[in-house]
């Protein structure tokens, strides 16, 4: 449930056709082949769309229920994240 979002809070990663939403239409999910939620990395391969990245470009990184800010009353903590990315 991992969401990475533009400045202006628009879906990014993973692309948006990927995304399936579970109860009321709010909880957004998906699957990654290989990968699970014990999974020590998040890795997004074989993207079927092109994005154009420009310098000192801002990225958000969130939980999807923080993001679209519904059920998040039982979450807690905080959460540290090395982001990479290989762009051709």
């Amino acid at each position: 449930m991992t969401i990475i979002t533009n400045a202006k809070n628009e879906v990014v990663l993973p692309p948006a056709g990927d995304l399936k939403s579970g109860a009321e239409n709010k909880s957004h999910f998906y699957n990654l082949n290989g990968i699970t939620h014990t999974s020590p990395e998040l890795v997004f391969r074989y993207l079927p769309i092109h994005l154009s990245v420009s310098r000192s470009q801002e990225f958000q990184i969130w939980y999807s229920q923080d993001w679209l800010d519904w059920s998040e009353n039982n979450n807690s903590g905080t959460t540290c994240v090395d982001v990479y990315a290989w762009y051709v």
